[in-house]
């Protein structure tokens, strides 16, 4: 047997696997295996340079069990790499690949499975081996279940979504109707509406449901493709199109840059950050930053606007992996109050959007809309959000309604003493002016006088209001620091009914019944003072878009009454009332005042949309 040449022995020592195998130390915490790094790297730096090596193409000698000995070992160490890059990616981020948060609004004309003619409808939702279980509506076919609840997506999960509806009897819950979804057929970070049709004609389940806890690649999140994108549709909602798709008022752009300064919420003092953006009824949801107070997302997100009058709420939560996510803090921006492609720093709130919370969020928005469509859309009903529930009752809240009526009342009373003030000639010269005024507004009255007045009292505030020198919407917590209703007395009258249900069941019966009686009251009292401070916030330029609709509406009454009768008026309005359902079958019947009041905040409303003042160190 010829001698090898000396490459060729170092060659076949070197590929002769080791007897003793490395053992890298294990750890069972959290279901994963934390492999040694640096020997991990020291055997990738061996196979490297074994592959490298000259002899590797000059060693004629190796046997082919040796050869395929070597390969077997370097496809396990390849492997081992493989599950290194895997378990240091679980680390650092979330062990799923994508989040599905559904919305389950109702279900329509499904199957009767009572005796009753009725059923006991509940759905069941599950992507691979994640699943959902909704609450059961009693005895309908038609059920409106509006929850919210989320499914993960795992790297080794079908991305199919299964919908089974059950009716829910005293025995076996009885089956009635599936259906499925393919969800790589739509888009991911946006939110979809989908009413599923069941197999076999079993009805129809609605539901919203958003794709997120994805990464954008590079080139969606590039310069110059988002000022190309931003140019197409800029020339979508030009004044000449119009009416193109009118329901499409615009396109808004979020780019969630970071927070800074958060609460702590975890017992290393840290907090493991994501946030959830919302905008009506739309959501979507960023990745988990761990173990920080100062989290980068730098992600963008877009979503159509259906109404220019709707608040971006973003929602800032710690991720406990054994429990509910804890809130740290929340902030609600006004699409009116955007301007566009500004970054901004916004002070975080709590949960009544009323008081300051510990931390800050940096945004940058870009809107873009069609304002004809927009005023054209504040004159029709404005969209529900399918989550939104009347406040129960409560002590604090239902006093701060009293007061608001309370104002509202004092108010109508002091317009009262001053119109008896020019009676009695307390002040002669006023009473002078204003006895003037009525004998010639008597004289010459027409009806086009009533909205010029109107008009002249909006003129006179938009004057105030231009005038005024505060007119930045931020305010200090300092001068501005009450609240509609304290969280803890929540607490203390949820501990009250629960102190009092062991008492018998007619007790906890008379204290539902009063606390209905009680509930009632609080949200009529809440309606009619809301009624009355939306339309003093109207003429008090509160929303100056709300308030220079109003004053062209003015403006045009007020031609259209001095050229045209009444009479005309009135006939075209009838007209297009009475034929409005004939025209458009699938119309909603709505009043345009009130539709138009709704858009205008109340002054809760307006006082949770204020911007606090940010820490000036931060910016």
């Amino acid at each position: 047997m010829e001698a090898m040449h000396t490459s060729d022995l170092m060659f076949f020592r070197r590929s002769t696997p080791s007897p003793i195998p490395r053992i890298y130390a294990s750890s069972d915490k959290d279901d994963s295996t934390n492999v040694s790094s640096e020997m991990i790297d020291r055997d990738i730096q061996l196979h490297e340079e074994e592959q490298i090596h000259p002899t590797l193409t000059t060693a004629p000698a190796i046997t082919v069990s040796a050869y395929d000995e070597r390969r077997l070992q370097i496809q396990n160490l390849t492997r081992r790499v493989s599950s290194r890059n895997v378990l240091k990616r679980s680390n650092r981020s979330q062990l799923w690949d994508g989040l599905v948060t559904i919305t389950l609004v109702e279900g329509k004309k499904l199957n009767s499975c009572d005796d009753n003619g009725l059923s006991d409808p509940y759905c069941k939702f599950k992507i691979g081996n994640e699943k959902h279980r909704s609450k059961f509506c009693k005895a309908t076919l038609n059920p409106q279940w509006r929850e919210k609840f989320e499914l993960k997506i795992y790297h080794d999960s079908i991305p199919m979504l299964e919908v089974q509806v059950w009716d829910r009897d005293t025995g076996r819950d009885e089956f009635m109707g599936r259906g499925s979804i393919d969800l790589n057929e739509y888009e991911r970070e946006k939110t979809h509406f989908k009413e599923l049709q069941l197999e076999d004609c079993a009805g129809a389940i609605c539901f919203y449901f958003t794709i997120t806890g994805s990464g954008l690649s590079e080139s969606e999140s590039s310069p110059a493709k988002r000022a190309s994108n931003r140019q197409e549709i800029q020339d979508m909602f030009l004044l000449r199109r119009t009416w193109k798709n009118p329901d499409l008022i615009g396109w808004l752009k979020i780019q969630l840059h970071k927070a800074v300064g958060l609460a702590s919420a975890d017992i290393g003092g840290a907090s493991d950050p994501f946030a959830i953006i919302e905008l009506n009824n739309q959501r979507v949801i960023t990745q988990t930053i761990y173990k920080t107070l100062n989290p980068q997302w730098e992600r963008f997100y877009e979503m159509p606007v259906f109404d220019i009058h709707d608040v971006i709420n973003i929602t800032i939560f710690d991720e406990d992996r054994r429990g509910a996510p804890e809130f740290l803090g929340r902030v609600g921006i006004p699409l009116l109050s955007i301007f566009p492609e500004e970054k901004r720093l916004y002070q975080l709130k709590d949960k009544s959007l009323e008081r300051q919370a510990k931390g800050h969020v940096v945004v940058t928005f870009d809107l873009i809309y069609n304002p004809i469509r927009a005023s054209i859309r504040t004159f029709n009903p404005k969209e529900v959000n399918v989550l939104s529930q009347q406040p129960r009752f409560r002590r604090q809240l239902l006093q701060q309604n009293v007061d608001r009526l309370s104002n509202v009342i004092r108010s109508i009373i002091a317009t009262g003493q001053f119109i008896q003030s020019l009676f009695t000639w307390k002040y002669k010269l006023r009473s002078a002016f204003a006895f003037v005024l009525y004998v010639l507004l008597v004289l010459n009255f027409d009806l086009f006088f009533i909205p010029l007045i109107l008009l002249l009292i909006l003129l006179k505030n938009y004057i105030v209001f231009m005038l005024s020198p505060e007119r930045d919407d931020s305010v200090d917590l300092d001068k501005d620091s009450t609240s509609t209703y304290d969280e803890d007395d929540d607490e203390d009258d949820e501990m009250d009914s629960k102190s009092k249900k062991g008492k018998g069941k007619t007790l906890r019966e008379k204290l539902e019944a009063v606390t209905n009686i009680c509930t009632t009251v609080q949200n009529q009292l809440d309606g009619i003072a809301s009624f009355a401070e939306r339309i003093k916030n109207t003429f008090n330029w509160s929303v100056p878009f709300c308030s220079y609709l109003l004053m062209f509406i003015l403006t045009i009454g007020t031609i259209l009454l001095y050229l045209l009768p009444l009479r005309y008026i009135l006939l075209v309005w009838g007209i297009n009332k009475f034929t409005k359902k004939i025209r458009k079958p699938n119309a909603v019947g709505n009043n345009e005042l009130l539709d138009f009041l709704s858009r205008v905040p109340s002054d809760p409303e307006l006082k949770q949309r204020r911007r606090l003042k940010t820490d000036m160190a931060i910016r």
